[in-house]
């Protein structure tokens, strides 16, 4: 047995060491090497090495022994990412009759090798919902640990945030655990604030803790003054919370990082050619906010280029050379491509694009994510997250299964890929989808295909057909649609949006994404997409809300783009004004800034993340469906209340 309890550290160790772990373990102390060659293999990365030596030793053992070395060997190969060795050897291993911990030993290495071939639904499959009882403690490790990742592949992060907070409670090496509370925290990051507000868990639960230290630091980390009364709260009401050990000290100190202005930004953008009217609007914009900076004494130096016909690495270079210790811009996807690639940015950059959009499933087994150019921040009005959103807020809504309509373009094709991908993220189901031509017959065509009627019209004149005369012809539309995610301009919606109503279908919920609100209220036009759902940005919806009304300010001065170029001239506000804070808001992931465009944050690949305000139409005009409202500041020894 003591042979036996030394193989199961062993297996443990060479397990959780696995690469791409979130939480590094460590070996117990009592871990005699009952090999010492294959550890030290281990901690060389030799890991085939180390599985031949594994199975050298289960030839000359005894089971469960021979079982046990056959499980490191397996895990051993899937570190070396010998996929096909691991799984062979692991069916090849019988645990039956042995031991308890054995088989759960032979469903981590069956997990590991799923996790390997991003496979996280079956991850969850193999490990099910609860660890079995008295588990060894370094394989409840294991099992948590590969349930939070596999539900963090499947964007299911709260689940992912559970996990972890169960995994904080077998473990004992500091290390670890500052790593763990960096993975929950990194989770928790990518809850929305409407999905972290849905959830009810009250003290003394630690896993609510976490909610709403995460609540709170979204709203009031800005102000360092609130921030430090409101978390003192927290901590009267969770005072042996494990995050008061590391994670609220940093916060604290993120809140009272300076916000530092530049001395001299360089903005490029296109004033020529076919994106000068767009590169006209950005200008407008960046030079309305530098113009109502009350900080006036502080206000940095601003040079603008012409990127239209300029190498944008020779321009930047030429910014850089001339003293400008931040560049804004450029404009176009092409070259900011071209600066992400670059060995070296200067200075920090903040690009008014994206690069090209990454896989759909950016999730990692690390906790700290690599990015292309440190210095390289990307900023844009992203039609694909704003999908994405649109998806978020229909599910929190309670829809499950969405029917798409886009426009049959590759700007249509984009956003209906980034709407079903993060719709599937979620767990809803895309039952239908139509790709309709702009056209008034395309339209109608398209909106018949996707509710089926023209399957219900065919059926009818078969029918018809057979019995050889006229019958009632009543026409039934599918009945496997929640809702219906719509990518349109305003031309196109005011078409949609009636057709549905005469296919009976006016009951069914549209969700739009900003393009179907030309920016200027119009009732009679809009009355036909009454009551379709949209996200837009408070300088469209709410002028009110723009810091001073500057919205109102601007309108004499540049009345072109503040109209027909509406959200790119507040996207140059934002532009400006987040350039001081991007630093606080890289350091801390709930840390925010309240935009004109929407709430912004900085993600781990340094994007800024641009959170919409929604509204339906109403009367023919857009009505805001909820403005955030911060969470009250209670007095200390009293509970936080939630609106």
């Amino acid at each position: 047995m003591l042979l036996t309890r030394k193989l199961s550290y062993l297996f443990a160790a060479a397990i959780t060491c696995l690469a791409g772990c979130a939480t590094p373990v460590t070996e117990p102390e009592d871990a005699v090497a009952v090999d010492s060659v294959a550890l030290e293999l281990i901690a060389n990365g030799r890991f085939r090495e180390a599985a031949d030596e594994y199975l050298r030793l289960a030839t000359t053992s005894e089971p469960p022994a021979t079982q046990e070395y056959q499980l490191a060997a397996a895990a051993a190969f899937v570190q070396a990412k010998d996929i096909d060795e691991a799984r062979s050897l692991l069916e090849s291993t019988d645990t039956s009759g042995l031991p308890a911990p054995l088989p759960m030993r032979k469903k981590l290495v069956e997990a590991r090798i799923a996790l390997a071939e991003n496979q996280p639904e079956h991850v969850l499959k193999i490990l099910g919902t609860d660890p079995p009882e008295a588990l060894p403690e370094a394989l409840a490790k294991d099992f948590h640990q590969l349930r939070a990742i596999a539900y963090s592949r499947t964007q299911d992060h709260v689940q992912a945030v559970r996990e972890y907070v169960m995994l904080d409670t077998v473990l004992t090496d500091p290390d670890a655990i500052r790593a763990n509370h960096r993975a929950i925290w990194k989770s928790l990051a990518n809850v929305s604030p409407t999905t972290l507000a849905a959830i009810s868990a009250p003290p003394p639960q630690t896993f609510g803790g976490w909610i709403e230290l995460a609540t709170i630091t979204r709203q009031y980390s800005a102000d360092p003054d609130v921030f430090a009364r409101v978390v003192a709260n927290w901590q009267l009401r969770y005072p042996g919370h494990p995050a008061n050990q590391t994670l609220v000290p940093e916060l604290m100190d993120t809140s009272r990082m300076a916000v530092t202005q530049p001395n001299r930004i360089t903005l490029l953008l296109p004033l020529q050619g076919p994106f000068s009217q767009a590169g006209t609007a950005v200008r407008d914009g960046f030079l309305a906010a530098w113009f109502s900076d009350v900080n006036v004494s502080n206000r940095p130096i601003i040079s603008i280029k012409d990127t239209t016909n300029g190498d944008i690495r020779s321009l930047y270079d030429e910014a850089v050379a001339n003293g400008s210790d931040f560049v804004a811009g450029p404009l176009d996807k092409t070259s900011v491509n071209t600066l992400a690639k670059s060995p070296l940015l200067e200075v920090p950059t903040l690009a008014l694009n994206h690069t090209e959009e990454s896989s759909a499933n950016g999730e990692t087994l690390g906790i700290e994510d690599d990015v292309l150019t440190p210095t390289l921040y990307q900023f844009a009005l992203s039609p694909e997250q704003e999908a994405r959103e649109v998806a978020e807020r229909a599910r929190l809504d309670g829809h499950e299964w969405a029917a798409t309509l886009t426009p049959a373009s590759k700007w249509g094709s984009r956003v209906a890929n980034a709407f079903a991908d993060a719709w599937e993220d979620l767990g809803g189901l895309v039952v239908a989808h139509e790709a309709y031509e702009t056209d008034s017959q395309g339209i109608a065509d398209s909106v018949k295909w996707l509710l089926n009627i023209d399957k219900s019209e065919q059926r009818w004149r078969t029918l018809k057909s057979r019995l050889n005369r006229d019958i009632k012809h009543e026409v039934r539309r599918r009945k496997d649609v929640d809702f219906i995610f719509m990518a349109a301009f305003p031309r196109e919606a005011r078409q949609i949006r009636p057709l549905l109503k005469f296919h009976h279908a006016s009951n069914i919920p549209v969700y739009a994404t900003s393009h179907v609100f030309s920016g200027i209220v119009d009732p009679t036009a809009d009355q036909d997409v009454e009551g379709v759902r949209f996200g837009d940005m408070p300088w469209i919806l709410t002028a009110s809300l723009s810091e001073g009304n500057l919205r109102e300010r601007v309108e004499y001065i540049w009345p072109e783009s503040t109209t027909t170029y509406a959200r790119l001239f507040a996207f140059g506000v934002d532009a400006y004004r987040v350039i001081p804070h991007l630093s606080r808001l890289r350091a801390q992931p709930f840390t925010e800034f309240k935009g004109d465009t929407g709430t912004l944050s900085v993600d781990a690949s340094n994007r800024i993340v641009r959170r919409m305000m929604w509204a339906s139409f109403q009367g023919g005009q857009p009505r805001v469906l909820d403005v955030e409202s911060p969470l009250p500041i209670s007095p200390l020894n009293e509970p936080l209340r939630y609106p």
